[in-house]
């Protein structure tokens, strides 16, 4: 059954995308004010519901750096008391240390952001830095259920992340976190069909995994599912 829930969703998810650019191309001719949120609904009712809730009866048949010190030591000279009169050395100045290059996905925060604060979406974000110094923004889902993380400097990322619920007794917020997993890879890896890779993932969290990854496009698509709170992370790092 889940199998087919799966199926369902994936013919559908095309067409929920399109109601986002354009829903005057998903809704039909008769639909005298066709809205980007009319088009959400309509196509995340089957899509959602699909995706999500063929996730939940798999799963739910199946049973279940630490901070360096660096210690400077300072070293003495000893002067003779009667130096020879010679001219002075140059002293050679120290190598200066490499600087460590920062990896990054190739994508830039805007990207992902701007399509999320949409007042269709409804994501609302917040700016603070990271541990490591680097900016993080932190968006929220309308409910405050769902969290998104876009890691790095604005113009290009260092990590996405994207922390979402598997609810077995709320069907709409399993719905909104299916669009909302579909748009965030998307987004996030432009030009790969990830859906089919996400599909599988699915199918083998119901049989008892909890860590799945993939590289595409020199970037690394991670989901950690903990089984005991339900808790879905979907993250992308640079390869390497």
């Amino acid at each position: 059954m889940s199998t087919l829930f799966l199926m369902a969703f994936l013919a559908s998810f095309p067409a929920a995308i399109a109601g986002l650019i354009n829903p005057r191309w998903v809704l039909p001719k008769f639909v005298k004010n066709p809205t980007r949120k009319l088009a959400t609904q309509v196509y995340a009712v089957g899509g959602g519901f699909s995706l999500l809730f063929a996730m939940w009866i798999a799963i739910t048949t199946t049973t279940p750096a630490a901070d360096i010190t660096a210690t400077n030591s300072s070293s003495s000279q000893t002067v003779p008391a009667a130096a020879p009169a010679v001219a002075p050395k140059a002293i050679a100045s120290p190598t200066p240390s490499p600087i460590a290059v920062i990896k990054t996905i190739g994508v830039s925060r805007a990207a992902i952001q701007s399509t999320f604060e949409k007042p269709e979406v409804g994501f609302t974000f917040e700016t603070s830095s990271s541990r490591d110094g680097l900016p993080v923004a932190i968006g929220k889902s309308p409910d405050g259920e769902t969290e998104m993380r876009l890691v790095g400097q604005p113009e290009n990322l260092s990590r996405a992340s994207l922390n979402l619920f598997i609810l077995p007794n709320n069907q709409r917020a399993n719905e909104i976190n299916a669009l909302y997993s579909a748009g965030f890879i998307g987004l996030a890896i432009p030009g790969w069909d990830g859906m089919s890779w996400l599909d599988e993932s699915l199918s083998r969290i119901a049989k008892g995994e909890t860590e799945i990854s993939t590289v595409q496009s020199g970037k690394v698509v991670t989901i950690i599912f903990t089984r005991e709170i339900g808790l879905m992370e979907i993250s992308i790092d640079p390869e390497g």
